[in-house]
């Protein structure tokens, strides 16, 4: 029988059945609002500290939408979404509850802080370091102490606002005085070499990350082992610094397992220890740092404390590149060049490291587009633009070279042939053996012919 059936009436409700729903809903609904949503701000508060971020927002959900909060009081709520949604890696959600939070408050200094660093280091928003530090001025002034921490930090760097030593300190040691170790950290760089140059001042250096420390920021240790390293509180003293990096490892601190590794690879501070260095590297690997793989590559390809595999090197080398590490991305096309023949597969992984401005990278690419025998791969206008940058970054024998067959490549033989001749000028006694071939090719171009490998 069809679900129409003339038989089935329409279900009808009278006046008096309306009121009591309503009657009923309006009941419940009073008796939903009477939970104070002060109580759910407190337990999502509680919970978001436990790091039970799901169900800290299932306690906001009705309290963002309660009655009875205050805009400023609501802004909190959106602001501590937006937190528990950036801790669990979703930025674009904790953006929006940020926006929403200022809407409520404009003033709501957390809320400041929190979208610039999102602007400030482009996590959920456009990187742009200038419309970051206006976030961080804004809060800053009402001593919020993230925000005092990174407008400190621009200034030292002059990231989105012009560099400014003393006022970086000024509002880093207001940080610092506010319990900030990450303010701690950058403020004893400040004091270093880099920054102060001759003004330096390594005991406050020390002293500042000796608070970073106190404050919950182990690598400050890190920091201090570089500074005995490199001789900066006087002698070198790398048996120093390997204590502070076995303190730093003891403390979990990732990269200070890499710092360490290259220690017994090299026996810089300690005896040499390939076993060791591969274990060390093998931890930092655990946290994705591309030092760790590249290093881990370089004991395959070199057979340090392993059998040597040029494709377990491979592996790894790929798995630092793949993080951005420009030696890892020339090692790669290395490989790929020589044991692989895979010279297109080289070439990517060789833009890749000139687009990191590697002048490695950007001459060995200029050669394969000026001299591949490939066709396809040949690129005189790109060989040339890529040849001309590695020489103005460095000028060299192998630089200039590179360069004349660039020129050779776009049929520019006189270019060529005068950019050869200076580099074989430019032989040292210690670079004479390359000077047959740099010959042989500048007599090629004397003929005006390319030359191709």
């Amino acid at each position: 029988m069809s679900l129409k059936s003339k038989n089935r009436l329409p279900l009808r409700r009278s006046a008096g059945f309306r009121s009591l729903l309503m009657a009923l809903l309006t009941a419940a609904s009073l008796a939903a609002w009477a939970l104070d949503p002060i109580d759910d701000l407190k337990r999502a508060n509680e919970l978001v500290e436990q790091r039970q971020f799901a169900l800290a927002r299932a306690y906001l959900a009705p309290a963002l939408v309660a009655p009875q909060l205050s805009d400023s009081q609501r802004a909190y709520a959106f602001a501590l979404r937006a937190f528990s949604f950036d801790q669990q890696a979703m930025p674009v959600s904790a953006l929006r509850d940020l926006n929403r939070a200022l809407e409520f408050d404009p003033n709501n200094s957390d809320a400041l802080a929190a979208l610039g660093q999102m602007h400030f280091t482009g996590r959920g928003a456009a990187q742009n370091a200038a419309v970051g530090v206006a976030f961080f001025e804004e809060a800053a002034i009402q001593y919020q102490v993230t925000a005092m921490a990174y407008l400190g930090y621009a200034l030292l760097l002059g990231e989105g606002i012009p560099p400014d030593l003393e006022s970086a300190r000024i509002w880093l040691s207001r940080a610092v005085e506010a319990g900030s170790g990450f303010a701690a950290l950058h403020l004893a760089a400040s004091y270093r070499v880099k920054h102060a140059g001759d003004a330096a001042n390594t005991d406050l250096a020390e002293h500042f990350y000796r608070r970073g420390i106190e404050l919950g920021q182990p690598d400050a240790l890190v920091a201090l082992s570089y500074m005995h390293a490199q001789g900066e509180f006087g002698a070198v003293d790398h048996a120093r610094a390997v204590e502070l990096l076995m303190q730093a490892v003891d403390a979990e601190v990732a990269v200070a397992n890499v710092a360490l590794a290259y220690a017994y690879l090299t026996g810089r501070g300690v005896d040499v220890d390939y076993a060791l260095a591969k274990k060390h590297y093998e931890v930092a690997a655990t946290e994705g740092l591309s030092d760790a793989f590249a290093g881990l590559g370089y004991l395959y390809e070199s057979g340090l404390g392993v059998s040597q595999d040029l494709s377990q090197a491979q592996h790894f080398y790929l798995q630092a590149a793949e993080l951005g590490d420009t030696h890892a991305q020339l090692q790669v096309a290395a490989i790929l060049q020589s044991e692989a023949k895979d010279i297109a597969g080289a070439v990517y992984w060789l833009r890749q490291a000139a687009a990191a401005d590697s002048t490695e990278g950007l001459n060995n690419l200029a050669w394969i587009l000026s001299t591949s025998v490939d066709a396809d791969l040949r690129d005189s206008v790109a060989a040339v633009k890529f040849a001309t940058q590695a020489v103005v970054q460095a000028e060299t024998p192998i630089s200039l070279d590179t360069l004349a067959a660039a020129y050779a490549e776009a049929g520019q033989f006189e270019e060529a042939i005068a950019t050869q001749q200076r580099a074989l000028a430019m032989l040292t006694p210690e670079s004479a053996n390359i000077r047959p071939e740099l010959q042989e090719r500048l007599e090629r171009y004397e003929m005006g012919k390319p030359w191709r490998e």
